[in-house]
């Protein structure tokens, strides 16, 4: 049972006990045995426990035994594989449970592995307002509690689409300012997600509450979030409110352009529009770095678009230092590296910030022309980069 105990079991309030018992009364005295252990690990189902209250399904069908096995000594802050009870309670929405097992001395900032979530992560990852609210009114709780993974309770209520619960806890002061999941390649601050998801009243709150030297960085990163998101009316309501459609929010090597960020997501209406904001001169800039989102895309279409009406240098690096080439034979798209070898001034040899060149990807290409004609142009970079021609 992975450290499971009798209150974290029942915490679970498991549906098919609930469904089985339905209408009937608890009877705990199946623990009233002679020395037992209320703190062992249990398996065995209680199928004589019963609902609490049949008339109200908000509350947990085993509320009574959970009480009487804490009254016997139960340790009401032991934290298991599924958390402690008050995670488990929190991420139920048992307000009920919850204000029982506070009353009970379960410590409201316990955390649990394997990520270090307090029971605040739990509820608003679930959207459970009520509990909440119940949490924030006890003593030494953190609004801003990070896990090991750096996810912040608004953050989380946020990700699920919680916005009652992502606009209480602004109003209660949670900082906005944060840099999400720096581990993964959706990495993104709160006014990012929020227009992402097009919700404009939460991210009117989070801008509202940006302090004045972050606000440009909160704007530039909304207008990456709604290209991301393909709010085109968004997008261009916040290039009037200031945004520069071509910053990146963050520094480059962390994160994308709104033109990247609109290409990987596919949508074809922002990266329009982000095109429709810029000068002949900045469209080629723009195109030029966001090349290779294209070429992971695999989007000869887009490709084309970009170099043949844009005006993008095929030799231009990302954000990351990868050049268009370079990641096309590391991904063995041939039919992108064979059409990128149609150009004379293809640079093969400049590496990329781990020193990786084309030629380290060769033997991904599966066909054998496109393949021996890429080895080919490669050898006469060699040879003219020693001849000096």
């Amino acid at each position: 049972m992975n450290g499971q105990t009798p209150i974290i079991v029942l915490a679970q309030r498991s549906p098919e006990w609930f469904e089985n018992s339905y209408g009937r009364v608890p009877k705990c005295q199946v623990f009233e045995k002679e020395n037992f252990n209320t703190d062992a690990p249990f398996h065995p189902r209680p199928r004589e426990l019963t609902i609490a209250s049949p008339s109200d399904r908000e509350l947990n069908p085993f509320i009574q035994c959970i009480v009487h096995l804490i009254d016997k000594g139960a340790d009401v802050n032991l934290v298991s594989d599924k958390g402690s009870a008050l995670h488990i309670a929190a991420e139920n929405g048992d307000l009920l449970l919850v204000e029982l097992l506070l009353k009970k001395g379960a410590r409201p900032s316990i955390t649990c592995y394997p990520f270090n979530h307090t029971p605040l992560h739990c509820a608003a990852q679930n959207g459970h307002l009520g509990v909440v609210r119940t949490l924030l009114l006890q003593k030494d709780v953190d609004i801003d509690a990070r896990s090991f993974r750096s996810e912040r309770p608004v953050q989380m209520a946020l990700e699920g689409g919680h916005t009652a619960v992502v606009e209480f806890l602004l109003t209660r002061g949670a900082d906005v300012t944060p840099t999400f999941g720096l581990i993964h390649p959706d990495h993104y601050i709160l006014a990012c997600k929020a227009a992402e998801m097009g919700l404009r009243k939460e991210l009117e709150m989070i801008l509202g509450a940006a302090p004045s030297d972050g606000y440009q960085r909160q704007l530039d990163g909304a207008l990456t979030g709604a290209a991301r998101g393909g709010k085109i009316d968004l997008l261009h309501d916040l290039v009037q409110m200031g945004a520069n459609p071509t910053h990146s929010y963050l520094d480059k090597a962390f994160s994308w352009s709104p033109l990247t960020a609109a290409i990987l997501a596919g949508k074809s209406e922002s990266i329009e529009a982000l095109f429709q904001l810029m000068d002949a001169q900045t469209q080629a800039e723009e195109a030029s770095i966001a090349l290779v989102a294209a070429v992971e895309k695999r989007n000869l279409a887009l490709i084309r678009k970009l170099v043949e009406e844009m005006g993008a240098d095929i030799n231009c690096k990302d954000e990351r230092e990868f050049s268009p080439i370079t990641r096309a034979t590391q991904w063995g798209i041939d039919d992108i590296v064979d059409y990128f070898l149609n150009f004379q001034h293809l640079d093969l040899l400049a590496p990329s910030f781990n020193g990786k060149t084309p030629e380290s990807f060769v033997d991904n290409i599966r066909n054998e022309d496109i393949r021996n004609r890429l080895v080919s142009r490669i050898m006469d970079q060699k040879l003219n980069s020693r001849t000096g021609a």
